[in-house]
């Protein structure tokens, strides 16, 4: 159980890592004048969103061999979990990105700063703060559809559960074990997300 929680906790670290990266990205692309990037970043939003992740992952790892490509079960895993999650974790951060007032990005651009410096200095911190509440609903999640992992045959917590429950065919004791495990893991997420937005809320 300890080596398939240790399994499931690098998936959904690396899927929340890799799915941020990719959501603000194209939050930017979303947000940006081009017209050609703008409707890249809707019809990958649109993708990603309206087709299940297992499907995802199914086609990276059995349909990708098909053009010389073989990744591993777990990479697979991470890059079906990152795509999928970074559709809705741009459309969270576009809605953080369209809250912060015009005015901040115009007297930015009076003080001498260019659209990076404006962007990192100035949209991104307070886009992420009004972001947080829903990215961590999202995150949340990430780490619940680690079980979807097991499909592949990832040794994550759900595939080691399965494998106990059909050895010892003890599967009460094992599934609630392993719902108080999800639950710790959720719990703790959840609340560390509460107290960085109670410490990064706007001091009046």
């Amino acid at each position: 159980l300890g080596r398939g929680l240790w399994i499931s906790v690098q998936v959904a670290v690396l899927g929340i890592f890799f799915g941020l990266a990719v959501g603000i990205l194209v939050a930017v692309a979303r947000t940006s004048g081009n017209r050609i990037l703008s409707r890249c970043g809707l019809i990958y939003v649109e993708v990603m969103r309206n087709s299940p992740s297992l499907v995802k992952m199914y086609f990276i790892y059995f349909g990708l061999p098909s053009f010389g490509l073989f990744p591993s079960a777990f990479l697979s895993a991470v890059v079906a979990l990152s795509l999928h999650n970074a559709a809705y974790m741009a459309e969270i951060f576009r809605g953080g990105l369209q809250a912060v007032s015009h005015t901040q990005q115009e007297a930015a651009r009076s003080l001498g700063m260019n659209s990076l410096q404006t962007f990192w200095y100035v949209l991104f911190p307070q886009a992420f703060r009004n972001a947080l509440p829903a990215f961590s609903n999202n995150w949340v999640e990430i780490v619940k559809d680690t079980s979807l992992t097991s499909a592949l045959a990832v040794k994550e917590l759900f595939y080691v559960v399965s494998n106990l429950i059909s050895s010892t065919m003890r599967s009460f004791e094992f599934l609630g074990v392993l719902a108080l495990i999800y639950l710790f893991l959720t719990s703790m997420l959840a609340g560390g997300m509460r107290f960085v937005e109670s410490r990064t809320k706007y001091r009046r």
